[in-house]
């Protein structure tokens, strides 16, 4: 069956052949008159442009049927929409960006902390164990901790070196999770549909988030 795409359904004022359909079979550029009535494009009987020769290209019929299926979808949402309450509408938007600034926070996180020149894992599980490694940093040092990725190590051979590695690490995290705040303060100062739409969380993406093998 032909592969019929980019369809076009304009009305001509003609009499005879009130309709034309200008789309692309097989990729190719194709231009019918059709007669019929005007809007039921898929009960139209439709005639080569360029030989005037009856229209029977396998599955144009099916095309248009379905293209005027998805118009239709398409108007019904568009109608939907004009009678959601703006209150609603604002509150939709506010909650993607919300969840946006969220996403981002997260992403930041993933990519973990830089110290001593290795990245290491800023996860939920990794905060918990260095909260607890500040505790019992008298009795833990010296301690090897692995890299993000476990392709190496670094050795904190004193209570305060472990202990500054914790609070770079917990300090990195707040620093991410204080910044999510400020964006979501900005989200929460727009009133309009319009100015949440056109939010963007300004933080800039991590160039690269390697995939935490323990966490």
């Amino acid at each position: 069956m032909a592969h019929i795409t980019e369809i076009a359904v304009t009305e001509t004022g003609s009499e005879r052949y009130p309709l034309r359909l200008d789309c692309r079979v097989d990729g190719a550029a194709k231009t019918y008159f059709g007669a019929g009535l005007a809007g039921c494009p898929e009960g139209a009987q439709w005639f080569e442009a360029d030989t005037g020769r009856s229209a029977t290209v396998p599955g144009l019929r099916e095309a248009l049927l379905a293209d005027s299926e998805a118009r239709l979808a398409a108007e019904r949402v568009s109608e939907l929409q004009a009678l959601e309450p703006v209150e609603t509408t604002v509150q939709r938007l506010r909650a993607r960006a919300f969840a946006q600034v969220d996403q981002r926070s997260d992403q930041l996180i993933a990519a973990g902390f830089d110290y001593g020149g290795i990245r290491f894992s800023a996860s939920l599980e990794a905060q918990i164990r260095y909260t607890n490694m500040m505790v019992l940093a008298d009795t833990l040092a010296p301690l090897d901790c692995n890299s993000l990725d476990d392709s190496t190590y670094l050795t904190l051979p004193t209570p305060d070196d472990l202990r500054n590695f914790c609070m770079v690490a917990l300090g990195h995290v707040k620093g991410i999770v204080d910044s999510g705040s400020a964006q979501k303060e900005v989200v929460r100062a727009l009133e309009t549909a319009e100015e949440l739409t056109a939010f963007v969380d300004p933080r800039p993406p991590p160039t690269d988030v390697p995939i935490e093998p323990g966490g």
